[in-house]
C-alpha cells in the first residue's frame, strides 16, 4: 500500500493520498492538478499500512485522506483507516478514494462514513471539485 499527503493550502487544510498496489501512476496524475488547485500534496509512497496512513494524516494535520485501491481490499482498508482516524480523535478528516469498487461496496462504505469514491472515468477536476466543496462547507 502506498500513500501521500495533500494540504489544501488556500483553505489551511490537507489531504493524505494513499495508493495501493503498484499503481503510483494514479497519484501522479491528480497530484499536479491538486497542487494547481492550491492543495499541498505529500505523497508518502507505496506499501503503507493503514496505521502508517492514519499516523501521517494526524502528524501532517490534514483534512482529507484519499485512498486509491486496486487490490480488492477496499472493504478492509477503508474501514480500518477510518477507525484509526476516529481513534486518533480526527473523525473530522474526510476519507475519499478510488479504484474499481462494486456499487454495492461503495454504498456500504459510504454508510460507514467514507466520502466520495471515484471510479473509472472520474477526472481530476471531479476530485478537486468534491474536495473544494467539502472544504468550503467545513470553513463556513
Amino acid at each position: 500500500i502506498g500513500s501521500g499527503v495533500v494540504n489544501l493550502s488556500s483553505l489551511g487544510s490537507g489531504v493524505v493520498i494513499h495508493v495501493s498496489n503498484k499503481s503510483s501512476n494514479l497519484i501522479r496524475s491528480p497530484k499536479p492538478a491538486l497542487r494547481d488547485a492550491g492543495m499541498e500534496v505529500i505523497y508518502t509512497g507505496l506499501h503503507q499500512t493503514p496505521e502508517m496512513i492514519a499516523t501521517a494524516a494526524v502528524q501532517e494535520d490534514v483534512d482529507v485522506v484519499g485512498l486509491s485501491i486496486l487490490s480488492g481490499a477496499h472493504m478492509t482498508l477503508f474501514p480500518r483507516v477510518k477507525a484509526l482516524l476516529v481513534e486518533a480523535g480526527r473523525e473530522d478528516i474526510l476519507l475519499i478514494g478510488g479504484g474499481i469498487i462494486p456499487q454495492d461496496d461503495i454504498a456500504s462504505l459510504e454508510r460507514e462514513g467514507v466520502g466520495k469514491l471515484f471510479g473509472p472515468g472520474a477526472t481530476t477536476q471531479h476530485i478537486i471539485d468534491y474536495i473544494t466543496e467539502w472544504a468550503t462547507g467545513q470553513v463556513a
